[in-house]
């Protein structure tokens, strides 16, 4: 049985680096590779900024090989960094699920459902994003974003036992998806997947609009084809843990809010997502 496994898990690593290198064939990143399964890389920004180190950082792996969780605040009773949660909890990579309800931080901002259980059950019409992962099947993607002008909440729900909805950044078609909000800048973190099923979670400490890290995120020709705003401020934060590698990205900026580039505390969380083999 353990050789099964470790035989299943062998054919899927290879499965993400055949991935890895069709990926690296349309883009001019300078990848590290942390595993077999997970790489990184950081470029400029396109524009210099005065705030911050100028810089994207961009965690790239393939989910069909994880074990992926939503840790929800209303199960665990647990207020904490996604560092705690890669170091007590041996996670590989945690990021926050998005932006929870201020009134209420135990609820997403939006709609959200668990196996079953509702956190949110109010679908916001305004946000055309959806995460979906935890499938019913195996014949569907472990994980998946889905543009909400092109999919029903109905037909994902058939498909995923995890749904979490998000603002998107690019469609369905990788087209960029314009916000209104030019008057805004923040620290950001973000989520997108590619033609290939990757995942990349993006993260820029320099505060930018919301269509700023749009055309940053485009000009990497990465073949993005969804993208899905997470979360602003200081609560954009991700961890990262491989062997004795870590990495740790945390935000500070909100122009309107709090216009500081001087937080270095990881923020807790009501809901994350975790990955882990």
């Amino acid at each position: 049985m353990v050789l099964k496994l470790h035989l299943a898990f062998l054919c899927f690593s290879l499965n993400a680096v055949g991935n890895f290198v069709s990926a690296r064939e349309r883009d001019s990143l300078s990848w590290v590779n942390k595993s077999l399964t997970v790489q990184y890389a950081s470029c400029k920004l396109l524009r210099n900024t005065n705030i911050g180190d100028g810089m994207l950082t961009i965690v790239r792996f393939d989910p069909s090989i994880f074990n992926i969780d939503l840790i929800e605040y209303k199960k665990n009773n647990l207020l904490k960094t996604s560092k705690f949660w890669v170091d007590s909890f041996d996670y590989t990579f945690v990021v926050n699920a998005g932006m929870y309800d201020l009134k209420d931080q135990k609820k997403h901002r939006f709609y959200m459902i668990n196996k079953g259980i509702e956190n949110n059950p109010i679908l916001d019409t305004n946000a055309k994003g959806m995460i979906a992962f935890n499938p019913f099947s195996d014949s569907s993607s472990k994980f998946e974003l889905f543009d909400m002008t092109t999919a029903s909440l109905e037909e994902i729900r058939k498909s995923y036992q995890t749904i979490i909805q998000g603002y998107r950044l690019l469609d369905y078609n990788g087209k960029p998806v314009y916000w209104d909000r030019n008057d805004q800048f923040c620290s950001m973190v973000i989520v997108a997947q590619d033609d290939l099923g990757l995942l990349y979670f993006v993260f820029c400490r320099s505060p930018l609009t919301h269509n700023q890290m749009t055309e940053n995120i485009l000009s990497l020709d990465l073949g993005l084809k969804n993208a899905i705003y997470l979360e602003g401020g200081s609560k954009a934060a991700f961890s990262l843990k491989i062997g004795d590698f870590e990495m740790k990205k945390m935000g500070s900026y909100v122009s309107n809010y709090y216009p500081f580039n001087n937080n270095y505390s990881m923020p807790v969380f009501p809901n994350l997502i975790g990955f882990r083999f």
